[in-house]
């Protein structure tokens, strides 16, 4: 994968009309509503080399009913990158955000060959894929699969709850402090 340039893939919208009537899994929620993770893996697709649109990510069998990811089958769909692990709890909704770590992976960071970060904002409620983080601003430049387009996630957000780890198949576990724990 190399060291990604972060301009050089499609910035994709999940209300596109080519898949937002998609169902998620087998569930009754669809793309076009609920589909700012789908949509950010399938940016990320796109960087490590193995490219799905959302709506083939929807259709793959990574739901639950209610269609959440089940964040450890997407071993099972990429053959390039897997999920290694999630900053805080899904379960008790608790944020952790580590600055250094998240850094580490975007470009020109420590980790950038070895994978992706994906935000969680808003409360958890909605996903954005960072491209960098900028000094001056203090705040990631990202892109927001609700409208396609890049926004920078304090400044429309107010607050990052956490970030999930995508990285190349074969990478060893995270070794920057503090351990990256492995929430799913």
């Amino acid at each position: 994968m190399g060291d990604i340039n972060r301009l050089s893939f499609p910035y994709l919208c999940q209300r596109d009309i080519k898949w937002s009537g998609v169902k998620i899994g087998n569930s009754n929620v669809d793309l076009g509503h609920y589909g700012c993770l789908i949509t950010c893996i399938s940016m990320a697709s796109y960087l490590f080399g193995e490219y799905k649109t959302p709506d083939q990510i929807a259709r793959e069998n990574l739901f639950t009913e209610d269609g959440s990811l089940n964040w450890t089958s997407l071993k099972n769909t990429f053959k390039k990158f897997d999920f290694r692990w999630r900053e805080g709890s899904i379960l008790t909704k608790a944020d952790a955000f580590n600055k250094e770590l998240v850094n580490a992976y975007l470009p020109g960071g420590v980790r950038a060959k070895d994978g992706i970060v994906i935000f969680a904002v808003d409360h958890h409620s909605h996903w954005i894929l960072p491209l960098w983080f900028n000094e001056y601003e203090q705040d990631y430049l990202c892109v927001d699969p609700w409208t396609g387009e890049t926004c920078y996630a304090l400044k429309r957000y107010k607050s990052i709850s956490t970030s999930a780890h995508l990285l190349k198949s074969g990478v060893m576990k995270n070794r920057l402090a503090p351990e990256a724990p492995n929430y799913n």
